[in-house]
């Protein structure tokens, strides 16, 4: 994957109400990519709406087009062709939707960003610690990503983890569904067996490129009491730059606090 020079970032219902930690690390990341050198700019697309994925989930067709149009409008004002996500549910919905395709957009999950980043060597500009080397960090192989996009997830996560410094371990059936796709008592089961199975590989971290998993997992991961962290893809990162203080002292200071809590 070539390394964009400008992106927009597609910020995502999950990732801007629910989970404000995942929304300030990325912009965290961005921020350093830019002043890097890495990329020139990035935005994001004025009162942004939901993809459409949870609209099509309830039958509303209206309402996913209307949302699809207004944001793909949108993107066209911008000027960018570049569009990074940090939820699965999103990068396969809008990211592969025919009508982003015809207008020329590209989409990138913010796990394979990271990926392309190592691999190219532009990451060296931005993470300047390492995680202590016995950090224990697995991966859940989000369903959007891993069987509607064929995201090698695997290959992704381990060499994320072993660039950070971490010793990957992949737990029992990574593939199987965390539940963010179902409801009622069917997501809770499916969430608690994800959460189980994370914990019991002796994991300190689990890293999600997924909002949608992300919002679920960490919640039942605190009510079940695991050790394991679930956190995003875009938190781990930042937590590898010594300098998280100076880059986050242009958002609020709770946000701040709450960023500081996934180190």
């Amino acid at each position: 994957m070539r390394i964009p020079r400008k992106l927009v970032f597609f910020e995502g219902c999950t990732t801007s109400r629910m989970l404000k930690t995942l929304r300030l690390s990325t912009y965290v990341l961005l921020d350093k990519a830019v002043e890097a050198g890495i990329l020139e700019e990035y935005k994001t697309i004025p009162n942004e709406r939901c993809c459409g994925y949870g609209s099509v989930g309830i039958g509303d067709e209206e309402g996913a087009e209307e949302c699809l149009t207004y944001n793909l409008n949108q993107l066209n004002r911008l000027g960018i062709k570049d569009v990074l996500f940090t939820c699965a549910s999103c990068t396969a919905y809008l990211g592969e939707h025919p009508e982003f395709r015809r207008r020329g957009f590209k989409s990138v999950n913010i796990l394979e960003y990271a990926y392309a980043l190592i691999r190219s060597g532009e990451m060296d500009k931005l993470v300047d610690r390492k995680l202590d080397s016995s950090v224990k960090v697995t991966g859940h192989y989000s369903c959007h990503l891993n069987r509607t996009l064929g995201v090698k997830i695997k290959d992704l996560y381990e060499v994320i983890v072993d660039y950070l410094g971490g010793s990957y371990v992949e737990m029992s059936d990574p593939c199987a569904c965390c539940g963010a796709g179902s409801d009622g008592a069917a997501m809770t089961a499916l969430a608690e067996k994800k959460v189980s199975d994370a914990g019991a590989t002796g994991a300190d971290l689990c890293p999600l490129a997924c909002a949608g998993c992300e919002a679920l997992l960490s919640q039942i991961g605190g009510k079940q009491g695991v050790e394991t962290k679930f956190i995003s893809v875009s938190s781990l990162i930042v937590s590898c730059f010594s300098e998280l203080d100076r880059l986050l002292e242009k958002y609020e200071p709770k946000e701040e606090a709450e960023v500081r809590a996934d180190e």
